[in-house]
């Protein structure tokens, strides 16, 4: 348990803050249930874990997520120095 910011509040900060808005979030809760993983989801969250998990689910679902931020951040770029010529 986070003591002052449950996940969903600290995702609503990185969402809001530019320097965060594309970092990838896995959201890990004991909160189960279609309804907590639907919310998280629409409130920002790249995938959502519900507890408990393994080692090796976890990393089958945050290595795609690395993955698909490098790949936005690359397309981002190449937009960019597009605009820019």
């Amino acid at each position: 348990m986070m003591p002052r910011l449950d996940g969903l509040g600290l995702l609503r900060r990185l969402r809001a803050d530019p320097r965060f808005k594309t970092l990838p979030v896995v959201l890990v809760s004991a909160r189960t249930g279609q309804e907590a993983s639907i919310e998280g989801l629409h409130e920002g969250a790249d995938d959502y874990v519900c507890k408990p998990f393994s080692a090796l689910e976890l990393i089958a679902r945050v290595r795609p997520q690395v993955q698909l931020s490098k790949v936005r951040r690359a397309l981002a770029d190449e937009l960019s120095q597009a605009n820019l010529e």
